[in-house]
């Protein structure tokens, strides 16, 4: 999110021409950047586990998650670490696998879930009817 401190006008890649006003704000959706093709090739929804892996003579997407330059999120590493923290718990304290796991469900679980992008920013998901996709049995190891 930035505000315009002179009336100025942007172009863009595709030649329209924006004006803003002294005071406007305006507001980069980077959630959008992370579906663009021209980052993350042919198939942006399509998961990839090696996706942020950098390859020889390959540029690595980047992830706009939290910012970037000078005002990029101070807890980050600690977002990160929590989320790292939260796996490895999971893992040690569960049994987690997946039921009736074949090719043709393992090929079902690869796809994109249909997204409801209409409450984009608090509450979005997986469109109704996928809510119990991926068939799983977890239980919590005895120590």
């Amino acid at each position: 999110q930035r505000q315009a401190i002179n009336d100025t006008s942007i172009e863009c890649l595709d030649g329209t021409i924006i004006g803003l006003r002294k005071n406007d704000i305006i507001i980069y959706p980077a959630f959008v950047k992370h579906f663009d093709p021209n980052l993350f090739g042919s198939n942006p929804y399509e998961y990839q586990y090696d996706r942020f892996v950098k390859k020889s003579n390959q540029k690595v997407p980047s992830v706009m998650l939290f910012g970037c330059g000078n005002r990029m999120c101070p807890g980050r590493l600690l977002a990160f670490g929590e989320i790292k923290l939260l796996v490895a718990l999971i893992i040690q304290h569960m049994n987690i696998e997946f039921v009736s796991m074949n090719e043709k469900y393992r090929q079902e679980c690869c796809k994109q879930l249909p997204y409801d992008y209409s409450k984009f920013i608090s509450s979005g998901g997986p469109k109704k009817g996928h809510k119990d996709k991926f068939m799983i049995k977890y239980s919590y190891k005895n120590f």
